[in-house]
């Protein structure tokens, strides 16, 4: 999924097409035909939605997988400057 640079509209018709996509991967790949008889709740978030709770973009995943934000250009989970303070949560990464 993609945050909301990508231009994509992020409408109901969209989260239901990505929801049955997702059905049909589970069923297709992990054998899994009866899915859907065992759902008994399901809510399905979008970059939008995810922005709507404060998510900047929506972007739930934050940084870039892109060279110059991987292996020791990501930042630290523990503060440098701060000593026993570290860094939780979705926008970290170890």
């Amino acid at each position: 999924m993609s945050n909301l640079r990508s231009g994509e509209i992020w409408d109901e018709a969209k989260k239901q097409e990505w929801y049955a996509t997702i059905i049909n991967t589970l069923k297709n790949r992990a054998g899994l035909e009866d899915i859907e008889s065992h759902i008994v709740a399901s809510e399905t978030i979008s970059p939008g939605d995810w922005e709507k709770r404060g998510v900047y973009l929506g972007a739930t995943f934050n940084l870039a997988h892109s060279l110059n934000q991987m292996l020791m250009f990501r930042p630290h989970n523990e503060f440098e400057c701060v000593k026993n303070c570290y860094l939780v949560g979705g926008g970290t990464h170890p």
